[in-house]
């Protein structure tokens, strides 16, 4: 690493948001924030802030030793984030113990920088007050990141009370999911869903919402749309973006989406109602082969309550038979 030592430490410093002008000679002691290093067989670089808030030595902490500073609970979600990671930026909530014995919020911020001859990871660890944690996971999915239902409901509500312009809800799930994450095991399927969680992060606007509504659903909110024709590049960058092969242990998959598009009314429509609309089109785009996306239409709701008509009806004749 020695002679890109400049390019990691200023990528380090752009991670850690410190605020620190790079300076000849700048070593990672010297910044204000707990540090680690990654690369391909883990951790090979710590500093002296991380010793202190993990309390695990540098010799420790290299290789995979750094997690034994993670609760037992927490280390499978950084297992699943670092086993998929996509790039761009992850924040995770974990818990570290203190010195006293008591759980304490620690932030992991997880980046990618541009060191060689190998990719590196950098992660920026810093104590959080222990309501935030408490904060985060009342409003956040644990594994993902991303905004959990309740909180993915209320910002539609909130949309929707707002009446901007033009509003659209992306109902997204993925195809063949359980038989991947049932086949491959759960530790595959938790890597999967976060690289999704990334790569949905990475394809919407910064004023959109995006979250995970259960299992291997997914949910985007866009408001102030300047037409519907954006939507649908939106979902067209979802469905490439998650097509888009996903390396783990050494199995390369491909994973596809069915996708529901569905436009707020503005007639005093409720969150509940856009989110059904929504996934009713989904269903519409997985019952014609999945890997692609469709709006909702109105006569989708009747076709569908048809289906569970015949669909019940069919059932109470086998039971009878």
């Amino acid at each position: 690493m020695g002679s890109n030592r400049e390019t990691l430490v200023d990528d380090v410093r752009r991670s850690a948001g410190s605020g620190l002008t790079l300076q000849e000679g700048l070593i990672l002691d010297d910044f204000p924030v707990a540090i680690l290093v990654l690369g391909v067989r883990g951790v090979i670089e710590v500093n002296a802030e991380w010793t202190a808030l993990s309390g695990l030595g540098s010799e420790a902490s290299l290789g995979g030793g750094w997690l034994e500073a993670v609760h037992p609970e927490d280390r499978p979600t950084i297992h699943a984030v670092l086993d998929g990671y996509d790039g761009g930026v992850v924040e995770k909530m974990v818990r570290f113990p203190s010195t006293e014995g008591v759980q304490q919020p620690v932030l992991l911020r997880i980046k990618a920088v541009a060191a060689e001859p190998v990719p590196l990871i950098v992660i920026v660890a810093s104590r959080r007050p222990a309501d935030d944690r408490l904060m985060y996971l009342s409003s956040h999915d644990e594994l993902t990141g991303l905004l959990n239902r309740c909180t993915m409901l209320s910002a539609i509500h909130d949309q929707l009370a707002a009446r901007l312009d033009l509003t659209a809800m992306l109902f997204i799930d993925l195809d063949g999911f359980k038989e991947v994450n049932d086949g491959l095991g759960h530790r595959f399927g938790d890597a999967i869903l976060s690289v999704i969680g990334q790569r949905l992060r990475a394809s919407v606007r910064t004023c959109d919402s995006v979250g995970r509504l259960g299992g291997d659903e997914f949910g985007v909110l866009c408001s102030c749309l300047p037409s519907r024709s954006e939507v649908c590049r939106l979902a067209d960058r979802i469905g490439d973006a998650i097509k888009a092969p996903i390396a783990f242990n050494g199995r390369i998959l491909q994973i596809s989406a069915s996708i529901g598009v569905a436009f707020a009314s503005g007639d005093g429509q409720t969150a509940e109602a856009l989110v059904h609309q929504a996934d009713t089109a989904m269903y519409q785009a997985k019952g014609s082969g999945g890997a692609q996306w469709v709006v909702f239409e109105p006569s989708m709701t009747t076709r569908r309550s048809s289906e569970r008509v015949l669909v019940s009806a069919s059932a109470a004749r086998r039971r009878s038979a």
